[in-house]
């Protein structure tokens, strides 16, 4: 049933008015902080595999890594050179350490410019997981507030921590334990054909462009009813 023109909350407004509130709409959530459940983290990307070479213990691999962080290529095949667990900024893993960790089966968290609390979130993620090859360093490459998520051949890459895409990541990716017989060309099992985990909000328009949109229909159909209850003018020649 159609309202009348004088119930309508926009009755009498002039034209003008009618497309600033339609400005407005568009304009204010692009300075509006991202809704809670926006996501934190970009999607899964596969970079491409830089193989299986290994270097000498102590040793600098000869060409830099295409991947920021690395995610295959040099790195050790010593059991001494793998460093799992929790590494602070007095002594990071390096990028042939981090590999390491990764062609066992293993996810290394890498993070720059995070405050203490936020670091202990992280560091709780590692500690809670005992048996899993896992590593969390500090990674002077990353943008301030980053954190990136490495496994064999995967990468994600977060602005702040998102502890359910860890959480998601180091569950389809890391392995139950460290496999330390692996072949040489070999890359573990819990990091081939795993179905990438699902970035909370990548299924749906996430962020401010939500409560763009949102605004845009609102202040379209404001504009569509005013016009629609417009009386009509008298045909002057009836």
């Amino acid at each position: 049933m159609r309202l009348p023109a004088a119930q309508l909350p926009t009755a009498g407004l002039p034209p003008l008015v009618l497309l600033s509130l339609l400005v407005l709409g568009l304009l204010v959530p692009l300075v509006l902080p991202a809704p809670a459940w926006a996501a934190a983290c970009g999607p899964v990307e596969t970079p491409p595999d830089e193989g299986h070479h290994h270097l000498v213990s102590g040793g600098e691999p000869p060409v830099p890594y295409r991947s920021v962080p690395p995610t295959s290529g040099w790195h050790f095949r010593e059991r001494g050179e793998m460093r799992f667990g929790v590494h602070g900024p007095e002594e990071p893993l390096s990028e042939p350490r981090q590999v390491s960790v990764l062609a066992v089966g293993g996810v290394v968290i890498t993070y720059h410019g995070l405050d203490s609390d936020a670091v202990a979130r992280l560091v709780g993620v590692v500690e809670d997981e005992p048996r899993r090859p896992l590593a969390l360093t500090p990674y002077a490459e990353l943008d301030p507030g980053q954190v990136a998520l490495t496994a064999w051949g995967h990468k994600q890459v977060c602005d702040g921590v998102d502890l359910e895409a860890v959480s998601a990541f180091v569950e389809a990716y890391a392995a139950p334990e460290p496999d330390f017989g692996m072949a040489a060309d070999h890359v573990h099992d819990g990091a081939q054909g795993a179905a990438a985990p699902e970035t909370p909000g990548t299924d749906r328009v996430g962020g401010p462009w939500a409560v763009v949109v949102t605004g845009a229909v609102l202040a379209a159909a404001v504009v569509g009813a005013r016009l629609a209850v417009r009386p009509r003018r008298p045909d002057p020649g009836a």
